[in-house]
């Protein structure tokens, strides 16, 4: 099972802008429900998150657990996370931070 999260379906927060910082941070929250009698379930699979980001940083975290970590550069843009996540049965939170650091080119309209 490969799970792809994108942005556009995700409950999307309102940025935040530390001027202090230099860092334009979103949040981007979902849940899914997961039958107990999934395959992955049984078979004891981890199923795959997929992610790209124009971002400097992400972090990924399921059920309030940081699951991966990944960043990019500017040379490497967009980069991906791909990474196994533990799901479980019943309703499962996804919360992915998102962030943009050190940016004195670029506009507070990402």
């Amino acid at each position: 099972m490969v799970l792809t999260l994108v942005s556009s379906l995700l409950l999307m927060s309102p940025y935040r802008w530390d001027y202090l910082k230099r860092c334009l941070t979103h949040w981007f929250n979902g849940s899914l429900n997961v039958d107990e009698n999934e395959e992955f379930l049984t078979k004891g699979i981890r199923p795959m998150l997929l992610m790209e980001s124009k971002g400097h940083a992400l972090h990924a975290f399921v059920n309030q657990i940081l699951q991966a970590s990944a960043s990019g550069n500017d040379t490497v843009s967009p980069f991906k996370l791909k990474t196994p996540i533990s799901l479980k049965a019943g309703k499962n939170e996804i919360a992915i931070l998102s962030m943009t650091v050190g940016l004195q080119r670029t506009s507070r309209s990402i």
